[in-house]
């Protein structure tokens, strides 16, 4: 009779607090702990192989300022295999970002919080040059552009072309309620540092007037030039110029009486590295290269 009173919706107090109310609590139960495996849901780039991408425009050629998505780091991993630099501390969950530099840039990398609450102490970054290897071991950490125990920033003013994970790890004191949002922010720039000698047009050298039975050295240090886009490379060099990622810009002026000119080419401390020139027509100093012929290459 209580069961069928039951069926039709009638409460009858005692049995309702003897039968029915464990059996709520069971369901409640159930709800709240798949609500909480929602909330715990790792992000998108927990694993170094699903990295956010951080792109940079014009081909990966771009100056200025770029800005990855926005994670919460405080729900994110540790990763079987991680390694880090002995001074962070910070590193009991981890996430990972990625970009790519066709040419070397003056680059600072910082970690970025979002979140209100500051817990910027128990966060850390690592930069690591990328070969393919998941995770990263930790001698591929980059020279120059240390890591930093904090959410703060790192700065290379020669940061030489490749692909750059960057791993941001965060301590376990962090609650993982409220969440806990952070980006990374890439700002690049032209090499800055006194071996990038002529790298832009606008730097070239100037060997003034050249007449006839003139030789004009130019002598520089290569090792932190730059280009400016894909129009640099010189593919007629070994495969297609793919590592030929600097160039350094001369002009001269001839006068009426030149009929030949030779170019030469000598590297110090190496008698085998395949160097490439283009000779252009005109100013690369105040005009546009797009705008200049290419009189030999």
């Amino acid at each position: 009779m209580n069961d069928e009173l039951a069926k039709h919706g009638y409460l009858i107090f005692p049995f309702l607090m003897n039968r029915f109310i464990p059996r709520f609590f069971l369901l409640t139960a159930a709800v709240l702990a798949f609500s909480a495996s929602l909330c715990a849901q790792a992000p998108p780039n927990d694993n170094c192989t699903s990295p956010i991408l951080v792109a940079i425009n014009n081909g990966g050629y771009g100056l200025g300022t770029f800005i990855s998505a926005t994670v919460n780091i405080s729900t994110a991993t540790l990763q079987a295999g991680e390694t880090f630099p002995a001074y962070i501390t910070n590193r009991d969950k981890t996430v990972w970002f990625k970009f790519t530099l066709p040419t070397t840039r003056a680059a600072n990398i910082c970690l970025k919080r979002v979140s209100a609450i500051n817990y910027d102490n128990f966060c850390a970054f690592t930069i690591y040059k990328d070969n393919g290897t998941c995770p990263p071991a930790q001698g591929q950490t980059v020279i120059g552009m240390p890591g930093q125990n904090q959410a703060t920033c790192s700065q290379n003013l020669c940061l030489t072309a490749g692909t750059y994970l960057v791993q941001a790890s965060i301590s376990n004191s962090v609650p993982v309620s409220p969440a806990v949002q952070f980006y990374i922010q890439i700002d690049l720039g032209p090499p800055a540092v006194t071996n990038s000698n002529y790298d832009l047009g606008s730097q070239a050298s100037n060997s003034g007037i050249i007449s006839s039975a003139s030789s004009i050295p130019v002598g520089f240090t290569t090792g932190c030039q730059s280009i400016d886009s894909a129009a640099e490379i010189c593919t007629a060099l070994p495969n297609n110029g793919a590592q030929h990622t600097q160039s350094t810009w001369h002009t001269f002026t001839t006068d009426n009486f030149v009929d030949y000119i030779g170019i030469f080419m000598q590297t110090i401390y190496s008698t085998n590295t395949p160097v490439g020139f283009r000779l252009y027509q005109g100013n690369v100093s105040n005009t546009p290269l797009s705008s200049l012929p290419v009189i030999d290459a």
